[in-house]
């Protein structure tokens, strides 16, 4: 009788302590189903090797600036080892560092349910209070829907051609040389005509009234008379040559960009000159 009870007792022992610690299971499974909870999975030392990898590459792109791609690769490694608490804590930070507080806020949190240590949950609750303070204060640059158009660049406007240039000017110099080339032709008209009066007509000769030195008086002013007219007809032609010139060489006025004074200093001008034996007829040029 004695032996039974003995052996009864260590059974007895085993059972309660069995029930302990099924109710210690119990009790910490439902203190872990909160918010913060740490999730608990079983996950192949393969994957992990190939999240570790996954994550290796994912640092060496977000040292090299290059965010996006780095986030692509700690979502990668995170699908093979979700218990990976440090795969989600960067994405929270590069997700920081790309201005995105809302899904940085999201891991920060799913972070502080996967650790256990209440100093960093401390501090990384402290992180999201940062980010929701600073959500007023991050402006997400958006296009303006008011922006004015870029504006594509016009080619620059043609000159207006200028236009073509009329030659003929009609001004005091025309008409002082077509003054003094009348002049000169009615001149050449008139002592031509009394040089033909004067001419001795046929064999000269002396009778009752006329002597030989009236004769040779006749005859000198009728060789002076057609002097003059050849000059006058020679002023003539050299004075109305001279107006074709400044007429025909020179610009329309209003076209000309040459100051008049410029103009007048080299155009041909005629010239008459009483010379001992004689007249003188030519064009000059002034300066």
């Amino acid at each position: 009788m004695s032996k039974s009870v003995r052996t009864t007792v260590p059974i007895a022992l085993c059972l309660a302590l069995g029930m302990v610690a099924m109710c210690g299971r119990t009790g910490s499974a439902r203190a872990g189903s909160g918010p913060e909870s740490q999730v608990i999975a079983t996950v192949s030392p393969a994957k992990k090797a190939q999240a570790k990898a996954r994550f290796t590459k994912a640092k060496g792109l977000y040292k090299a600036g290059k965010y996006r791609a780095a986030i692509e690769e700690l979502e990668e490694a995170l699908k093979l080892d979700p218990e990976g608490a440090d795969l989600v804590y960067n994405l929270g930070v590069i997700h920081e560092k790309l201005t995105e507080v809302e899904t940085a806020i999201i891991y920060y949190k799913q972070y502080i349910g996967m650790i256990p240590d209440e100093a960093e949950k401390e501090r990384v609750r402290e992180i999201i209070k940062r980010l929701q303070g600073a959500r007023k204060e991050i402006v997400v640059p958006q296009p303006s829907a008011s922006a004015a158009p870029e504006r594509t660049a016009e080619p620059p406007a043609k000159e207006p051609a200028e236009p073509p240039k009329k030659k003929g000017r009609f001004d005091g110099l025309v008409i002082a040389t077509g003054v003094v080339a009348g002049v000169g032709l009615v001149t050449g008209a008139v002592f031509g005509m009394k040089a033909m009066g004067d001419r001795i007509q046929g064999t000269p000769s002396t009778n009752g009234g006329v002597t030989y030195e009236d004769l040779q008086n006749k005859a000198d002013r009728a060789r002076q008379e057609a002097l003059i007219a050849d000059i006058g007809f020679g002023v003539a032609v050299v004075a109305g040559v001279a107006g074709a010139l400044l007429y025909f060489t020179r610009e329309a006025p209003g076209d000309s960009k040459k100051p008049a004074s410029t103009e007048a200093a080299r155009i041909p001008t005629p010239s008459l000159s009483i010379l001992p034996g004689g007249v003188s007829a030519g064009v000059g040029m002034a300066f």
